[in-house]
Order: C-alpha cells, then sequence, then structure tokens
C-alpha cells in the first residue's frame, strides 16, 4: 500500500459486487484529490461490521462505524456519525496511527459511473490463513443479511409506533406481499418480537433508497427522516395532521392505519 492511496473493500454475495462498493467508490474519488494519505473504508454491513474491526485490531490503529459522511481536513480523514441515541453528530479523527479506517452504512452516498477512468485488477493468490484448530466447520450455508436486503429494496413499508398493533402487522404483511416489499421498522420497534436492528431505518438503522416508501404511524423524528431522503415517492400515513413526516412526503393520509391498508389492499391485485 502506497501513501497516496484509499482503498475500498469490495463485499461480494454470491460473486456479485453489491451495490454499496460502488457507493464507497464514488466517494472515495470524491474526496481523496492528490491526499498523501492510507484510507480503508468498508461497508457498514453485517460482513463489513464483521472484518473491520478484526483488521483493525490487527493493524493496531483506529475504526470509526456506521459513518454518515466522510471529508478531509488536511491528511486527516474526518469521520461523521451519530452518537448519544442519535440526539448529536460527532466528528471523529485518527491523528497516530494508520491506517486510518471507517465503515459506511449501505445508500449514505450516490453511486456514480464514469467512462473515462482505466480500471486495472489485480487477482491475489498467495493468500494463506492460519488455521483455527479449535473450530471446526460442519457446514457452509450462504446467508444475505436483512440490513442489505431492506437497503437495497425498491419497495418499502415502514412501520412506526401507531401501527403496532397485530392487525396492522398484519395487514402490512399482506400489502407487502402483493407489492414484492420490505419491512422496516423505527427504533422503538426493535425491542417487537418480529422484528430486530437489521429492520431499522434512520440514523442508527439503515439509509434506504426505495423508489416507493409507505409510512405507517411514523411521526417523523430525525433520527428516522435521515434515513429516508433518498426515497423516490413517499406516502405517509399518521392520525394527527401536524405530524412531521408529512413534510417529507410526496403524499399524505391524516387517518387510521389499518383504515389505509384495508383501503389499498382493495385495489392492489
Amino acid at each position: 500500500m502506497s501513501s497516496q492511496e484509499v482503498w475500498v473493500y469490495a463485499e461480494k454475495h454470491v460473486g456479485i459486487i453489491q451495490p454499496v462498493t460502488y457507493q464507497l467508490i464514488t466517494k472515495a474519488k470524491e474526496i481523496a484529490g492528490d491526499k498523501k494519505v492510507v484510507v480503508i473504508l468498508f461497508e457498514a454491513t453485517v460482513v463489513g461490521r464483521s472484518i473491520a474491526p478484526r483488521l483493525q485490531a490487527k493493524l493496531n490503529t483506529g475504526l470509526t462505524s456506521d459513518c454518515l459522511n466522510l471529508a478531509f481536513d488536511g491528511d486527516l480523514l474526518v469521520q461523521t456519525k451519530p452518537s448519544y441515541g442519535d440526539n448529536i453528530m460527532c466528528e471523529i479523527i485518527c491523528p497516530d496511527h494508520r491506517p486510518q479506517m471507517a465503515s459506511v452504512r449501505p445508500n449514505t452516498f450516490e453511486a456514480k459511473k464514469v467512462t473515462d477512468s482505466s480500471v486495472v485488477v489485480t487477482e491475489v493468490t498467495n493468500l494463506t490463513f492460519k488455521e483455527a484448530v479449535r473450530i471446526k466447520i460442519i457446514e457452509e450455508t450462504p446467508l444475505l443479511s436483512k440490513s442489505d436486503s431492506i437497503a437495497n429494496a425498491d419497495r418499502v413499508i415502514a412501520l412506526g409506533r401507531g401501527a403496532v398493533d397485530d392487525k396492522v402487522l398484519a395487514l402490512a404483511e399482506e400489502l407487502a406481499r402483493k407489492l414484492g416489499a420490505k419491512i422496516g421498522v423505527t427504533r422503538p420497534l426493535t425491542d417487537h418480537p418480529k422484528f430486530s436492528g437489521d429492520d431499522q431505518i434512520g440514523q442508527s438503522g439503515n439509509t434506504i433508497s426505495p423508489k416507493v416508501l409507505i409510512n405507517l404511524g411514523i411521526h417523523g423524528a430525525v433520527q428516522y427522516t435521515t434515513g429516508i431522503g433518498n426515497a423516490e415517492l413517499v406516502i405517509s400515513v399518521n392520525k394527527d395532521s401536524e405530524a412531521p413526516i408529512f413534510n417529507y412526503s410526496d403524499y399524505s393520509y391524516i387517518g387510521d392505519s389499518a383504515e389505509f391498508l384495508e383501503g389499498f389492499l382493495k385495489v392492489v391485485q
């Protein structure tokens, strides 16, 4: 590794480079310029969150996870991420150790295709791994993380505090099946038995960019709306006509989520 390089870990599933890799490459080209720095960027996915801290420990350097922005101040990488329950944004640097390392959530940055850049692919064949004598691999099953699925979904139905009863959940699941959508939730619903942190949308969860997003019972706190800025079409349902979520919506329905879903299902075949 030379002192002029920014490295991006390319994540693959079933032999396919994941979209977040191209997003990181675009951001790296944007901020790198001619800076003489060493930086390694990872995807904040299940795989990236597993590999990055292991490499950090081996290299005896620092790592900022789940970043929402990256920029350079001289040769220092300024890594911005939410903290304290998503109430403040922190700017973190690693002044004394190299390489500087960070992981970034999917869909935080936009991938841009370039045609005037030459790309050289180098195949590495001499990697060796130390055998873990205490571990015996019985079976290997490819696993696509739920986080990647919600982050890359074209259609998303998002549930908030106002959409947690059994009737609304059943109707939302039925609509999701008919639309081919993924179901996401706000932070409070990650405690629900049906959901987890992998399903969360927002600053401490996933940043999404669906073609269609339906918000049900979501008030619209900044911790959530930060994660939906790239959605193309936003439909929101809430009983409160003053709910901030309507400021981020293309279409609004003031009323009960169950009634909205029942009406929607009647016109969806």
